[in-house]
């Protein structure tokens, strides 16, 4: 199955050409948009990209969760549409009448796909140099919408997140990767993401709250599952957990079992390369919920006691969890973050959560 996966992500224009507009093949493709509305630089920032077909560039643009700037669909179309209509000289200046008119006509169908609500601050810089290939009708309407902030017809509204997130410790690109690796190890039937709606509910802060055993469990005791993240005093690394269970402060048998929970790491420059996830291991214990412990994963895997913003209250030390998460074994933290986690399904008739 590894080997099934990394061949489509290598092939995956290819996949994608092969699949479009075959009922035969619709899970698959599916799956391919699934994919795309996740990480939309897999086909963006593709080798094969200028190749597309402006049927396919359509599909991906009306997926309401595509999780891109807007600002960067404008420079990825115009760089796509000067591709198509032979334009190479990037000095715009130097530009015919014909030249916005053969770019007009190579973007007409996609154009007004973008959600140029989402583009107020960009608008002079990046798109009003290129006005001329615009409808008039929408260049008008844009025009109403940066003086009022009314929402004309012709445009579209905001694209929807797939996760909802107040963090400050956590990019929303990191955010990104957390709903991934929830539907990773739990291993549930496929559900498009443009059909999930992940949101992120903060119960704790430590900086705002406090960052004591007590507190914790006084927030986040009884909350269904849970997301802790943490950012280590010292390097800027972000690492984390994820409970499925939920803490309830046990006075006995406080060693949980269960499959899915997880850690996690970030490193510390945003990078998503650096991302590290350490799924638990077969039959070891995932959680150790004590009341006079903060959250804990494992044994010493992430473990917090104390005060955990005070030196070496916190530490990380492999043993029931596949990968290590830091090399920092012992350590305090600058700041924390928990938060209980939710899915919805959304219906793919009207956008409302079931």
């Amino acid at each position: 199955m590894h080997d099934k996966s990394e061949w489509l992500q290598n092939n995956f224009a290819l996949v994608l050409h092969t699949i479009f507009e075959r009922d035969a093949c619709k899970e698959l493709f599916l799956y391919c948009m699934d994919k795309i509305c996740w990480n939309p630089n897999i086909i963006f920032k593709s080798p094969e990209f200028l190749d597309f077909e402006s049927s396919i560039l359509i599909h991906i643009l009306k997926q309401n969760n595509l999780q891109i700037e807007e600002i960067d669909i404008w420079d990825h179309l115009i760089r796509w549409g000067m591709a198509q209509s032979s334009l190479s000289d990037l000095d715009i200046s130097k530009w015919s009448k014909d030249d916005f008119l053969n770019l007009q006509e190579t973007l007409k169908d996609l154009i007004p796909l973008i959600r140029f609500s989402e583009l107020s601050n960009e608008y002079y810089d990046k798109i009003f140099p290129f006005r001329d290939i615009l409808p008039l009708t929408l260049k008008n309407d844009i025009k109403t919408f940066l003086e009022s902030k009314y929402l004309p017809d012709s445009m579209l509204p905001p694209r929807n997140p797939i996760i909802s997130i107040d963090s400050n410790i956590m990019l929303p690109q990191q955010a990104l990767k957390i709903p991934e690796w929830i539907i990773q190890v739990q291993k549930t039937a496929f559900i498009p993401s443009s059909r999930l709606l992940y949101q992120f509910k903060l119960l704790l802060r430590g900086s705002r709250d406090g960052f004591t055993p007590q507190t914790f469990h006084e927030k986040c005791d009884n909350k269904g599952p849970t997301l802790v993240v943490l950012k280590i005093h010292g390097d800027n690394q972000v690492i984390g957990g994820y409970n499925p269970i939920g803490w309830k402060s046990l006075k006995t048998n406080r060693w949980q079992y269960t499959k899915e929970s997880f850690l996690f790491s970030f490193g510390n420059r945003g990078n998503l390369d650096d991302a590290k996830l350490s799924k638990v291991q077969p039959g070891s214990e995932a959680i150790y919920d004590d009341p006079s412990f903060g959250p804990c994963f494992g044994k010493t895997d992430l473990d917090m006691r104390k005060n955990f913003n005070e030196k070496d209250n916190c530490s990380a030390k492999k043993r029931c969890y596949k990968h290590t998460i830091t090399n920092s074994t012992k350590f305090a933290v600058e700041d924390y973050e928990v938060f209980q986690v939710s899915c919805h399904l959304i219906s793919a008739e009207n956008n409302s959560v079931i």
